[in-house]
């Protein structure tokens, strides 16, 4: 019998302890908790409220991180992709995280959040601020070098206890999406790399 995901995304209503499986009302509130009660900064966010700007230049960011630490997915199944890679070294102020996770989270969190397809691609999103990004963007490799996700997350940087795809793995799919979105960040990511 499947037990359902062993990680923090386990809604509490869905928890065992909590006598079983949750209904979809449960689950839909019970994410509407966590985002409102783990999404409010604890601190200072502006200058005015004592915010300090050497500590963090983008501190909803460090926000979007924290959330992603109180899902407590187990180390070595997933890494934050996309934008966090830049976010997290403050090149820029992310939205959303976008996380890749190796085929057993998937099929965990698919048990309990819905898949969805968001241009062309199969997500899952499990709060407003995150998802896991699946089949047709970050997937199995189509050409020779892409990383495959499997590369992707065990060549993962651990930056404050996270794990975040490494730059070169964002700017390769940067470059291979080219949008117009991607190319302050291509360029972000090439002077970077550049002083490695």
């Amino acid at each position: 019998m499947h037990a359902g995901p062993r990680c923090g995304l386990l809604p509490r209503a869905a928890r065992p302890d909590r006598g079983g499986p949750a209904t979809a009302g449960e689950l839909i509130g019970e994410t509407a908790w966590r985002y409102a009660t783990l999404a409010a900064p604890s601190g200072p966010t502006s200058p005015a409220d004592g915010y300090d700007p050497s500590v963090s230049k983008y501190p909803e960011n460090d926000t979007k991180f924290q959330l992603v630490r109180d899902l407590d997915l187990p180390a070595g199944k997933y890494a934050i992709t996309s934008s966090g890679p830049l976010g997290v070294r403050e090149i820029r102020e992310i939205g959303d995280i976008d996380l890749i996770v190796a085929d057993d989270l998937w099929n965990e969190l698919a048990a309990v959040y819905p898949a969805t397809q968001k241009d062309g691609v199969t997500v899952i999103r499990v709060s407003p601020d995150i998802e896991v990004i699946g089949i047709g963007l970050f997937g199995e490799p189509e050409e020779p070098g892409q990383p495959s996700v499997a590369e992707q997350i065990a060549q993962a940087d651990i930056i404050d206890g996270l794990p975040f795809v490494s730059l070169r793995h964002v700017l390769y799919f940067k470059r291979q999406m080219n949008r117009e979105k991607d190319q302050r960040d291509i360029a972000a990511l090439e002077r970077l790399l550049d002083q490695r």
